[in-house]
């Protein structure tokens, strides 16, 4: 596997564990040195960690049933039993 960057020794890395923080949450003007010698591994990194998104599927509308008019016209086939009871 050829090499894909180096980390220096500092002691920005021991100072910013003992106050929880990263190298990346500190102000970049105090680690620029560093952050540079992390542009090559996180390249490398990348695609590994966000890769390509997959395309979205295409939106289905719903397939609703199609009404045609009967046969009957507007004649209900049995009158009688459509009257309200009253």
């Amino acid at each position: 596997m050829e090499m894909i960057g180096k980390l220096r020794e500092t002691q920005l890395y021991v100072k910013s564990l003992e106050r929880g923080l990263t190298l990346f949450d500190v102000a970049p003007s105090q680690v620029a040195t560093d952050l540079a010698q992390w542009d090559p591994i996180l390249g490398w990194l990348k695609p590994a960690l966000l890769p390509a998104a997959a395309p979205p599927e295409p939106r289905r509308e719903p397939v609703l049933p199609v009404r045609r008019p009967s046969v009957l016209g507007a004649r209900p086939l049995h009158p009688g039993m459509l009257a309200q009871p009253g």
